[in-house]
């Protein structure tokens, strides 16, 4: 008897131990999280990516008796370069890490489309420059961007390039990174909101919705040579999301989506300066946008959302359908 006390007295001073050690390491491994420091290798191969916000960090935070990590750990760091999403203009959509670089950076190089109230977050003493990319003018504005910031980065100061939307969708942001990489320096990217899903969600336009829309194709509006990309043939059941495209609404129907097979009546939206004060929405088809854009025309930024989703929610069959999937509205309200 006494000697299997012992022994259970020994497995429980075991699992205690063991306790304490799975616990240090989650504690070492949670302070590792939210201290959320940067990674940036210049020669070194390449660096650790942006941390994501971890539930593991916000666990940490929410602990009785942990400090919150302090916004200085995340500041730009001397000598790297970041590519930052800033959504789409709205400085209230920025991501946390994106106003904290902005505001901390010692050379920011912003798109000429980025709001005067995003630029107005870079530090007094910052170097601030804008893209000076006009039709015809943006590869040479690219590679002055590029060549400042290398500069800086060079010299040790932190840059910010400060994109619209998000850095990898159709924002040059994939060949801004083989350009540092080739001196060495790997970017830390930071993910912002696009306006191909937002603008359509601001304007309560569903991307996909079921029984009407289960296909998204987001396309630019301007390949290289200015031309519009080879799309596919007509489907009722995608929506199309053109970015980029405001300089081809006079020519769409008749010269790319007519041979396509677009019905003239397809359902069409334009929304323009989306999130901003000056936000306007336009709904109309694909055959009567040409005329609309003569009489007025539509201004840059501006997201195109072409298919049946566009006034879906304000169709009545399409309503009733969705409501009968769930339970009955009225009795949602019932106590």
């Amino acid at each position: 008897m006494l000697l299997d006390s012992a022994i259970m007295l020994l497995g429980l001073e075991a699992a205690a131990v063991s306790v304490l050690l799975v616990g240090a390491a989650l504690g070492a491994l949670l302070s590792a999280v939210a201290s959320g420091c940067d990674v940036c290798r210049r020669g070194h191969g390449p660096a650790k990516s942006d941390p994501a916000p971890s539930p593991l960090g916000a666990l940490w935070a929410a602990t009785p008796g942990r400090a919150v990590p302090s916004p200085a750990g995340r500041a730009a760091e001397p000598g790297c370069v970041y590519l930052v999403g800033a959504g789409l203009g709205d400085a209230d959509l920025l991501t946390v890490r994106a106003l904290r670089l902005i505001q901390t950076a010692d050379v920011v190089l912003f798109d000429r489309l980025i709001s005067a109230e995003i630029r107005s977050l870079a530090a007094p003493g910052a170097e601030v420059h804008i893209a000076r990319k006009v039709p015809g003018k943006a590869d040479a504005a690219q590679a002055e961007l590029n060549a400042l910031g290398a500069r800086a980065a060079q010299a040790g100061r932190s840059v910010v390039r400060v994109k619209i939307g998000d850095p990898l969708l159709f924002a040059r942001g994939g060949e801004e990174i083989c350009v540092y990489r080739g001196l060495g320096i790997e970017p830390v990217l930071v993910p912002g909101l696009s306006s191909a899903l937002v603008a359509p969600l601001l304007a309560k336009i569903p991307v996909t919705h079921r029984g009407v829309a289960n296909q998204l194709l987001i396309a630019t509006g301007r390949d290289r040579g200015g031309r519009l990309p080879d799309l596919p043939a007509y489907s009722p059941s995608r929506t199309l999301v053109l970015l980029m495209a405001v300089g081809r609404l006079g020519t769409l129907f008749e010269g790319a989506l007519a041979p396509l097979g677009f019905p003239a009546s397809t359902p069409l939206a334009v929304i323009e300066d989306a999130s901003l004060p000056t936000e306007r929405q336009t709904v109309t088809t694909v055959a009567e946008v040409a005329a609309m854009h003569a009489a007025r025309p539509f201004k840059a930024p501006a997201v195109v959302v072409i298919g049946r989703v566009v006034g879906a929610l304000a169709d009545a069959a399409v309503a009733a359908e969705a409501r009968m999937l769930g339970p009955a509205p009225e009795s949602l309200l019932r106590v």
